[in-house]
């Protein structure tokens, strides 16, 4: 409960990391996995399906805790940091798990995913996390 503004952030982020990448796919899992409802969370997904970087905990981080009034320079500041350019088009897959939480989570990530525009978003519906690895991977490697 009270997650759709960080995962809407999430969404961000999984852009800004595609753009970073040069437009390749990266995933987003709305999930708690085997934890209840109340833990549900999501996991960023690389594109030959490892999880995000660890140096890019704190780039999610500061783009998590900017306040909605600095979420806009924190982006930009982010942006020009990682000389990422935000005129690459980002490309971001969504999946969800069966919680009835997962379904509004992820519609947050994709409204994220929208603000670092041009981006496209695919959503997966309901996969498992393997899938959702799988799927990028072999998007990675044409097959």
């Amino acid at each position: 409960e009270g997650l759709d503004h960080v995962l809407f952030r999430v969404g961000i982020v999984a852009a800004m990391r595609s753009k970073a990448l040069n437009g390749q796919a990266v995933g987003v899992m709305v999930t708690a996995s085997h934890n209840p409802e109340r833990d549900n969370g999501a996991k960023l997904v690389e594109p030959m399906g490892e999880m995000l970087p660890v140096e890019w905990e704190a780039h999610a981080s500061k783009i998590a805790n900017a306040s909605d009034g600095g979420l806009a320079k924190a982006i930009d500041e982010l942006s020009h940091a990682l000389g990422v350019d935000v005129s690459t088009p980002a490309v971001v897959w969504v999946g969800r798990d069966t919680r009835a939480s997962s379904t509004p989570l992820a519609m947050a990530v994709l409204d994220g995913i929208g603000v670092l525009r041009p981006a496209s978003a695919r959503s997966l519906g309901v996969v498992t996390t393997p899938q959702l690895h799988f799927a990028l991977r072999c998007q990675a490697t044409a097959g």
